[in-house]
């Protein structure tokens, strides 16, 4: 076993691609200071609770997994923080709901479970680490470790049902397009308008005028909605929540391994196509942008869309009043 060790810890109510940006971030800061990572998703969010899921879904060049470790790991004391001394196994929320806090507040939480990564050199044998944020900008992912997508690869039963998939439905050049339509909180910001997302796909079919349009989406209404306007529309058949549901927050058919197997072979399609259109905001978009071999050039963030006139006039006319009139 290596003698540091960089664990990544899963959090309930997290999505995919949430889940996936600690991963990043935890390979950059790890190949920065000589940590190997092991990531943890037994949490129950993406399969059966204790059961770790993140090996059945992808494969860490120069990471760990848990038969690399011996048996008294879990119970290590020289950890930090310091919270997880001797019970490495136990999920986020667990140890979060002891603190009596009643909900979640992404500030607390980050400095009581995850390590501070502008800390260049911790001691502890184990660090662990719960948040996405905080990365030093000068630890920059491609300089220190080479193409994302060379080391955050699919596990080999994902690999053969993208390249089955691509294979028969993928032609290129393949325009990727992922948009979110739920009604969970925060998730309106990532919503775009059909009109904005559609003029960036017709700017492309201008240079692509025969490409196919590859659609990630969680909503069957919206799905709908774009077949009208692109003939070549191709969508993985999955299950789908009712309009408005978010799929990881829902308890809508399939069990949470195999809505998360689905997601998976969507970011990763995405990841595959020759240019990207998605939501700025949006987690699962930006990983899938991270892990696209596309060029810069052809990755569109789309930001978010401007409020309605009648909300920029309020908020312009507030501004207009000084305070204490």
């Amino acid at each position: 076993m290596p003698s540091k060790v960089l664990l990544v810890k899963s959090s309930r109510g997290a999505g995919l691609g949430d889940a996936l940006r600690v991963v990043i971030v935890a390979i950059t800061y790890g190949a920065a200071t000589g940590r190997k990572v092991l990531v943890d998703w037994s949490d129950g969010s993406f399969g059966p609770f204790g059961t770790n899921m993140f090996p059945a879904f992808f494969e860490l060049d120069r990471g760990l997994a848990a038969g690399d470790l011996p048996a008294g790991f879990w119970h290590g004391r020289d950890v930090h923080p310091p919270i997880w001394g001797g019970r490495l196994r136990e999920p986020v929320h667990e140890l979060y709901l002891e603190q009596g806090w009643s909900h979640w507040e992404r500030a607390r939480t980050k400095v009581l479970l995850s390590a501070d990564l502008f800390e260049a050199a911790y001691p502890q044998d184990v660090i662990v680490l719960t948040d996405f944020t905080g990365l030093p900008a000068h630890l920059a992912a491609e300089p220190l470790i080479g193409p994302l997508h060379a080391i955050l690869q699919p596990a080999s039963e994902i690999a053969g049902e993208l390249s089955r998939f691509a294979a028969e439905h993928l032609q290129p050049p393949t325009i990727g397009v992922h948009l979110r339509d739920t009604t969970e909180p925060g998730a309106a910001e990532k919503a775009r308008r059909d009109s904005t997302v559609l003029r960036a796909i017709r700017n492309l079919h201008r240079r692509w005028p025969d490409a196919v349009v590859f659609m990630a989406t969680d909503n069957c209404d919206t799905e709908a909605r774009f077949r009208d306007h692109l003939p070549r529309l191709v969508v993985r058949k999955k299950h789908l929540p009712p309009p408005g549901l978010p799929v990881h927050l829902s308890d809508y058919g399939p069990n949470a391994d195999e809505k998360t197997r689905d997601a998976v072979i969507d970011l990763l399609l995405l990841a595959r196509c020759d240019a990207l259109v998605h939501p700025s905001n949006s987690s699962f978009s930006v990983v899938a942008s991270l892990l696209s071999s596309a060029p810069a050039a052809l990755r569109f963030a789309l930001p978010p869309d401007p409020p309605p006139w009648p909300q920029r006039l309020w908020r312009r006319a507030l501004g207009l009043v000084k305070p204490g009139l």
